[in-house]
């Protein structure tokens, strides 16, 4: 069902986070300048933004407001709304971004877009605090500041239908211990066997709530474009103050509404299907991860109306 759901809104689909991990955060990043979207990923079930025109004599910048409604859930999966514990998110920034594509032909340079973020995020957990003994809603909070550079490669050869990129994102933020904390359930609905304990579902995190916990992600991409394709090659490296490092290697791949070969096209609508590998803790997971991002484009908050 989803499927043809996507491709039914294949021509208003476009990207904010072009590209995203398995955790749903950011790999390659793209703002179009008066664009109201809506995007929907595991991080982010639902998030508006809109980056207004700042009409200081460069046209493709402007200032970035974003709000967001988070799932703090405890586990990857949102499969029922009791599943969600909605959280909340706000950003605020600056991009530098491009108009069009089709003006990356051979006797044009290359072409570069850059941005820089604040956002604020106010999560939303079940706890069971293993030193008082009790299980309660925890409300963590997370001040990140982010930053994004792309180059788009000229076209060296005339009726090229490739498009290169490289793309690379930092992020630091004073989080908590998300990763330290382990899943629940209570005994009541536990099945217990000498030998295997069966359970339905988690019901919450386990453990002590620690704040000020400092993490450090990098994350470097190749998107390509192909007519229709965007696969998207990255690497992201994860740091923390009271975490190993933590590596995801994947590709993310969309498919556009169109191609960038249209002279009157920004960057085109998109849906995505990821996977990725984790490396942790000297040793690469077996286990594929696999996500999906969608985007929904409502374009300016007010047209201009013609003389």
């Amino acid at each position: 069902m989803l499927l043809p759901v996507l491709l039914l809104f294949g021509s208003f689909l476009n990207g904010q986070e072009v590209a995203v991990d398995s955790k749903g955060e950011p790999v390659f990043q793209f703002y179009s300048v008066e664009d109201a979207r809506l995007q929907f990923t595991r991080r982010m079930p639902v998030s508006a933004s809109y980056l207004f025109d700042l009409k200081e004599g460069n046209k493709n910048s402007g200032m970035l407001v974003q709000l967001s409604v988070l799932n703090s859930g405890d586990f990857p999966l949102v499969e029922q709304l009791k599943d969600i514990r909605p959280g909340a998110g706000i950003k605020i920034g600056y991009q530098n971004t491009l108009g069009k594509f089709s003006d990356m032909d051979p006797s044009k340079r290359s072409k570069h877009a850059w941005g820089i973020n604040a956002f604020f995020n106010v999560d939303n957990i079940k706890l069971y605090d293993t030193i008082e003994r009790v299980a309660e809603k925890k409300y963590p909070l997370v001040f990140a500041a982010e930053g994004n550079y792309t180059l788009f490669f000229a076209n060296k050869k005339p009726n090229n239908t490739w498009k290169k990129a490289l793309s690379f994102y930092a992020a630091v933020s004073s989080s908590w211990n998300d990763r330290n904390l382990l899943s629940y359930q209570e005994i009541s609905k536990v099945t217990l066997r000498p030998d295997v304990v069966a359970m339905q579902d988690f019901d919450g995190r386990y453990g002590i709530l620690k704040k000020n916990f400092f993490k450090y992600r990098m994350a470097a991409s190749f998107p390509m474009y192909y007519k229709r394709f965007n696969p998207t090659p990255y690497v992201v490296a994860i740091f923390g103050t009271q975490n190993s490092p933590s590596y995801h290697m994947g590709v993310f791949t969309n498919i556009l509404a169109s191609s960038l070969r249209r002279s009157d096209q920004k960057m085109p609508g998109t849906f995505g299907l990821g996977f990725d590998w984790v490396y942790a803790t000297e040793h690469l997971s077996s286990k594929v991860n696999l996500f999906l991002k969608v985007a929904i484009s409502l374009g300016k908050l007010k047209e201009e109306q013609s003389r």
